[in-house]
């Protein structure tokens, strides 16, 4: 968890510009991942959903002023690579209401098990599996919202908290799933939860993050927050 992440300016500019498309007339649905036949499901009901890269640049002044702004600071705080041209390259804005929440699912579609895939997700043989996700939270939630962890020995909730950013790790350093990351949405019981989620896809990764021989090796994050602390009082 990143505190204070996001500045009040780039706050206001996504919840001014982006919150107002966010209407279940305007947007994508929430799709969620099915794991029992390779295939997806969209739970409409849930969440209004846009990814901001569909809306041009002159329809939303600042936007990719904004985003870029954003984009640095990632990369910066995470040395996560982001990539334009791979599917997951975009921010995906999501609002939920009243009772919107996300069922209990993993990021990683397993890419490096050869397991089969959708149609819709055979570009990840190219682009790499899920490593990595962030979730910036624009709003505070005043009661539920929370983004759980449910694998066993690793449960947790975190709670929404405007202008922070949660990021965890969805693989191992050798590309192979990492199930501690099985997570989801809390129902929201009060308000409304609006987040912007980024992905980042493995093989742009590799200079970073290397791939280890050993299947079971671990990113470790600590260490890459340290480096990057480090970093950053250096240049200061």
């Amino acid at each position: 968890m990143i505190h204070d992440f996001l500045t009040p300016f780039e706050i206001a500019k996504i919840k001014e510009q982006v919150f107002p498309r966010l209407t279940y007339n305007e947007s994508q649905s929430l799709t969620v991942y099915s794991n029992s036949d390779t295939a997806s499901f969209p739970d409409s009901y849930k969440a209004a959903t846009i990814f901001l890269e569909k809306i041009e640049n002159e329809q939303l002044p600042n936007k990719k002023d904004v985003m870029d702004g954003i984009s640095k600071r990632i990369q910066q705080a995470s040395y996560l690579i982001i990539k334009k041209e791979d599917r997951k390259g975009e921010f995906r804005a999501s609002v939920y209401g009243l009772g919107g929440m996300t069922e209990q699912h993993s990021d990683s579609y397993e890419v490096e098990s050869g397991k089969e895939m959708a149609d819709v997700y055979k570009e990840y043989f190219k682009t790499g599996d899920v490593i990595a996700t962030m979730m910036l939270y624009i709003t505070d939630v005043p009661l539920g919202g929370g983004t759980y962890f449910s694998s066993k020995s690793y449960e947790d909730v975190v709670f929404p908290e405007k202008g922070s950013a949660l990021l965890w790790f969805n693989l191992k350093s050798s590309g192979f799933t990492d199930w501690r990351q099985g997570h989801g949405g809390c129902p929201v019981a009060e308000g409304h939860k609006f987040a912007v989620t980024k992905w980042f896809h493995h093989y742009y990764q590799w200079e970073t993050f290397q791939c280890a021989r050993d299947k079971d090796k671990q990113i470790d994050m600590n260490k890459i927050i340290r480096s990057s602390t480090r970093e950053a009082l250096d240049d200061n």
